[in-house]
């Protein structure tokens, strides 16, 4: 009887978060810079004129949001670690580790990102002694990195039992 389960794979985007943070820090000054034009001067065509820019730097900002959001992508599949980067831009890159060669995974976050569960994952083989795939901005970073560790383990677990000699004890 053939096993027809599916192989399990985890995509996973940048976090909504940290992208709405990066949102809202370059939103704010610019807000602060249209209220301050138009505190010194009085015109109301200067006025509506700052607004129109306003909404524009903002529709521009979500937009690149958005191009973020789908510009980076982590798949977790059974065999491999796989990083998409640059899809929706003129550098398209695709870096895939197999688990059996992962020899280092790394969470980065900053106060910010450890209060809203939100960081970086990096892992490196030792290929190459670097990183080479660092994925940025994504949810639950530490879970992700313990799904990877526990995966290579795993791994490990089963190619230990495949090797280990059979040893045949016989009472004469």
């Amino acid at each position: 009887m053939a096993d027809n389960t599916q192989a399990e794979k985890i995509t996973i985007h940048p976090s909504i978060v940290a992208l709405l943070i990066q949102f809202v820090t370059y939103a704010i000054p610019l807000f602060l810079i249209c209220l301050l034009s138009a505190f010194i001067s009085r015109s109301q065509n200067i006025i509506h004129i700052a607004v129109i820019r306003y909404q524009i730097f903002c529709i521009i900002l979500l937009l690149n949001q958005i191009r973020l959001y789908y510009n980076q992508l982590l798949v977790l599949d059974d065999k491999t670690v796989t990083f998409f980067s640059g899809r929706i831009s003129l550098n398209y890159k695709k870096v895939s580790l197999a688990y059996k060669d992962i020899k280092e995974s790394s969470v980065k976050q900053n106060i910010v990102g450890r209060v809203l569960n939100y960081g970086g994952v990096s892992f490196a083989s030792a290929g190459t002694g670097k990183e080479e795939i660092v994925c940025g901005n994504i949810d639950t970073p530490k879970r992700i990195s313990v799904h990877v560790q526990n995966k290579i383990a795993e791994l490990n677990a089963n190619s230990a039992k495949k090797t280990s000699p059979k040893v045949k004890i016989s009472n004469k």
